[in-house]
């Protein structure tokens, strides 16, 4: 039996899945050959995130193994903002929204540095970059605040005159430099010139801790090719590897 009655309205799609308005909320449909436990583990880290007390979305199980159910919020991304010259403050506010988002500690999801070990082990790089990132890892300090690790403008969301943060599916629990570095490194790839004013804000901010900026940027942008290969980010791991090795 068809999960919709066919009043649904398409409102997003991405690489794995469909997003659909339906009865006043909204559905996310997975690819069928999606694996269900992953789609369970984004349920899981969803749920804990809302335990933050952060402006997200809920997300619920439904009969259907391959659609989770979700929040409608009726609004604008601040990238859409953005493009429409509507959001003067856009760069400050997505920073201030990021250093709340680091405020919130211990929460139950996997440490970032887990998980970065795990994407180095089968990381197709030399062996040179890959004992590089190894040791950059083992010096940064472990911490435990919450951390995106996707979060540009278009995963924040504006409604009710009030921001609200999406797609949590990468969050981790570690070092906040981490997640600012992967920022930035997002912009870089796709806005250089808000990516330069970006690190100016986090640079000049006296209480972010910024003493292991360009080793987390060159950590942040050589992971990325496990997942992403384009000319700004083999760009940035040469300059960063110039300015860290010489």
């Amino acid at each position: 039996m068809p999960f919709f009655d066919g009043s649904q309205k398409k409102i997003g799609q991405g690489a794995q899945a469909v997003v659909y308005l339906y009865k006043g909320c909204a559905y996310k449909v997975y690819r069928e050959d999606y694996p269900k436990e992953w789609i369970q583990g984004e349920l899981m880290t969803q749920r804990e995130i809302v335990k933050t007390g952060l402006p997200v979305v809920h997300y619920a199980k439904t009969e259907a193994p391959n659609i989770l159910k979700m929040d409608y919020i009726d609004g604008i991304t601040l990238g859409d903002q953005m493009l429409a010259g509507s959001a003067p403050n856009s760069l400050q506010d997505m920073v201030q929204l990021q250093k709340k988002i680091h405020t919130h500690t211990n929460v139950h999801l996997r440490s970032l540095r887990e998980s970065a070990l795990q994407d180095l082990a089968v990381l197709e790089a030399a062996p040179v970059r890959k004992a590089r990132v190894q040791a950059i890892l083992d010096t940064i300090p472990e911490q435990t605040n919450l951390l995106h690790l996707d979060f540009h403008f278009f995963n924040i969301m504006r409604a009710n005159k009030r921001y609200y943060i999406i797609d949590w599916i990468n969050a981790r629990i570690g070092n906040p430099v981490f997640d600012f570095a992967r920022s930035y490194l997002l912009l870089y790839e796709a806005m250089p010139d808000l990516a330069w004013k970006y690190r100016t804000l986090i640079l000049s901010d006296p209480a972010i801790d910024t003493a292991h900026w360009t080793p987390a940027v060159y950590v942040s942008a050589l992971l990325r090719l496990k997942e992403n290969s384009n000319e700004a980010t083999v760009e940035l791991i040469q300059s960063t590897e110039c300015e860290l090795f010489g």
